[in-house]
């Protein structure tokens, strides 16, 4: 079972796979500018030997390894991937909404107990003192007549 994920973590993970993606279909197939770059069959013609022709792919070769088939399976790849990162998405925002819940809960309890104990505090004060005005009255009674 994976563990979840902080909403940062997750945009840091697409922003990464996202760049991945770019960089992967940038290096997979050459643009016209990469293939211009390189030397034409009439260059090939006039300069090159059949030895040194022997290093290249040929045209058999680069259909073999870049096939729309590979094109395909790349973006299904990233398709699936999608899916399995939005479905981690979802599953985390439920968790979130569910720990939010019980930390609501959790708070709201704490806070009724404190406000018990601060109650109870307070009684206990206001039983110590509740004979402080007869007392002080008594005193004044004693003290201010006196003089």
């Amino acid at each position: 079972m994976s563990k979840p994920v902080t909403h940062a973590e997750l945009e840091v993970a697409l922003d990464r796979f996202g760049t991945e993606l770019r960089g992967d279909l940038r290096t997979e197939f050459a643009t016209k500018q990469d293939l211009e770059r390189f030397a034409t069959k009439q260059d090939l013609e006039r300069f090159a030997t059949k030895q040194d022709l022997e290093r290249f792919a040929t045209k058999q070769d680069l259909e073999r390894y870049v096939t729309t088939e590979r094109f395909d399976r790349f973006v299904a790849k990233s398709e699936d991937t999608t899916r399995v990162l939005l479905t981690a998405i979802e599953s985390n925002r439920q968790a979130i909404a569910s720990l939010s819940r019980d930390l609501h809960a959790d708070v709201a309890q704490f806070a009724s107990s404190i406000v018990e104990q601060i109650r109870s505090y307070i009684a206990t004060l206001d039983d110590k003192y509740r004979d402080l005005p007869d007392r002080v009255s008594r005193l004044e009674d004693a003290v201010f007549t006196r003089r």
